[in-house]
């Protein structure tokens, strides 16, 4: 071949990239099978956040809040979901509470329910499983029997009315036992005698007009009849104006605060005793006056109440009761009767 032919020949074409050639991504190269499974993946991802997301509420709803502890006395712990079980009842028992008032009462219950027992094991009352299922099966009129026995029947029964379990029922019981026999016991410390007064008194709805009878006393006239014919405690007033012989922790703490270390035939008042005014004489004082069976139980109430009150402030007690444990209760409550405002 010639110069001229090797110098004139037709130059050869550039080598095109191949259209078919791959991206590259983060480096690699990507075909449309690595992003198909990249999608696949992004979409299984988003599904197990989402089935993770539903587990989760599943298990905060039925598992974590229920058994969330609401209340701790000492080592005695209450759940949320014990506390949303004794709602119903505490509910229909204090009609008188509306939402808002209801559940911290509930809690405050449920503490002393617990100081109770402590106080009751520090006296050595037996509270043994044996004890409780004593205690039902007095409170049901019959005696103790196992499967199929008229006890059976009727703690089912009980069970189902009350809308307990038998392990919340039996705590509820047990608390209920330590009371009965710390009453008892405070019964028997306080003894048949003790300090008694008998008042004299007059109510009316304004202070002034308190004022003026306290003034017709003094200048002579009759308290009994001003009694009879004038004053708002209806009880007292038909005995024109006399109340029942009592012991002084008996009466108001208004009341207390006013007689107290006062003697015979004082003339007291007026004071305020909830929506109204009171004159009030002491008619009679009696150190060693006789308590009736109403007066020592009510006497062994005030007891308790002081050993519970003296004892709360020794102990460890947490309450945490929230907002979002509230609504929890409510939407999980199994017996709506006499829990709506």
């Amino acid at each position: 071949m010639s110069r001229r032919d090797r110098t004139t020949g037709i130059p050869r074409q550039r080598e095109r990239a191949s259209a078919t050639q791959e991206p590259t991504f983060l480096g690699m190269r990507w075909g449309e099978t690595h992003w198909r499974f990249l999608i696949l993946g992004g979409v299984a991802l988003i599904g197990l956040l989402v089935f993770g997301l539903i587990g989760w509420r599943w298990y905060d709803e039925n598992v974590r809040q229920p058994n969330s502890v609401v209340l701790r006395v000492e080592d005695q712990e209450f759940t949320l979901d014990y506390f949303t079980e004794r709602l119903p009842g505490f509910a229909q028992a204090n009609p008188s509470l509306s939402t808002g008032f209801r559940e911290p009462a509930l809690l405050t219950k449920l503490e002393e329910e617990a100081i109770t027992i402590i106080l009751a094991e520090e006296r050595g009352i037996d509270l043994s499983e044996d004890a409780v299922t004593q205690w039902i099966a007095d409170d049901l009129g019959v005696p103790v029997g196992g499967a199929g026995s008229s006890f059976d029947t009727l703690y089912r029964q009980r069970l189902r009315t009350q809308g307990l379990t038998n392990a919340d029922y039996r705590r509820l019981a047990r608390a209920e036992l330590a009371d009965t026999k710390l009453i008892e016991a405070l019964r028997e410390e306080r003894g048949e005698t003790g300090r008694m007064v008998t008042l004299r008194v007059v109510a009316v709805s304004e202070e002034a007009e308190a004022a003026a009878i306290r003034q017709r006393v003094e200048d002579g006239e009759d308290m009994g009849t001003i009694a009879q014919t004038e004053s708002l405690d209806l009880e007292s007033r038909q005995q024109d104006g006399l109340t029942q012989p009592a012991p002084p922790e008996l009466y108001t703490a208004d009341v207390q605060s006013q007689i107290s270390d006062q003697p015979e035939d004082a003339l007291i008042g007026p004071f305020k005793v909830g929506n109204n005014w009171w004159v009030v004489r002491i008619e009679r004082i009696q150190d060693d006056g006789t308590y009736s069976a109403t007066n020592r139980d009510q006497l062994a109430e005030v007891d308790l109440a002081d050993l519970i009150d003296e004892q709360r402030t020794a102990l460890d007690i947490k309450q945490s009761l929230t907002n979002s444990d509230i609504e929890w209760a409510y939407r999980h409550v199994d017996a709506v009767a006499g829990t709506t405002n």
